[in-house]
């Protein structure tokens, strides 16, 4: 074979390689932008069942907090525990559920979404999203059965007794699927 057929031969090859690399790098586009819109989604919902605690019935509340413990989000503890302690808000304007930490003057925001800062607000532009004994019981359990999986041992088991004091029957279910 002479050296132009050599070169054609060469040519296909890598022609053939190159086609290989432009589609598998074309799948890897789609899979990074399938996993980037279901990241989204499942942010967008997550924070849509943040916003649902801001009701005055604390029936709703604990069904919004029910439902915000079944999103896997990896701020869905810090939420509930915000709730827990005082720390979430309602922003006045714009209409918004924070996390708020009290300072001399008033309170930084911290949006719960994603954990980014939102600057600081004087003392009339929040308002506290109030929780009663009933519903602060509850949020124990929900955060226990989340903690149920964590890494640490004495995490788990401070879980399991958060759970077995609650007062959330499936939840006692879930700690007896655990065991």
């Amino acid at each position: 074979m002479n050296s132009l057929g050599r070169i054609g031969q060469t040519m296909a090859a890598r022609t053939r390689q190159l086609a290989r690399l432009v589609s598998g790098a074309a799948l890897c586009v789609l899979a990074i932008t399938a996993s980037v819109q279901a990241a989204s989604a499942s942010s967008e919902a997550f924070g849509l069942a943040v916003a649902q605690l801001n009701v005055r019935s604390y029936d709703d509340k604990t069904s919004a907090a029910t439902a915000l413990a079944s999103i896997e989000h990896p701020r869905t503890v810090v939420v509930l525990s915000a709730l827990l302690e005082g720390e979430l808000y309602r922003r006045k304007s714009p209409p918004s559920v924070v996390i708020a930490h009290k300072t001399d003057d008033g309170y930084t925001l911290t949006d719960p979404v994603n954990g980014a800062g939102l600057g600081a607000v004087g003392r009339r532009d929040v308002r506290k999203i109030s929780v009663n004994n009933q519903l602060r019981r509850i949020l124990r359990g929900l955060i226990a059965g989340l903690q149920l999986n964590a890494a640490d041992p004495s995490e788990r088991i401070v879980a399991a007794e958060s759970i077995a004091a609650s007062a959330v029957p499936q939840l006692r279910d879930v700690l007896a699927a655990q065991l």
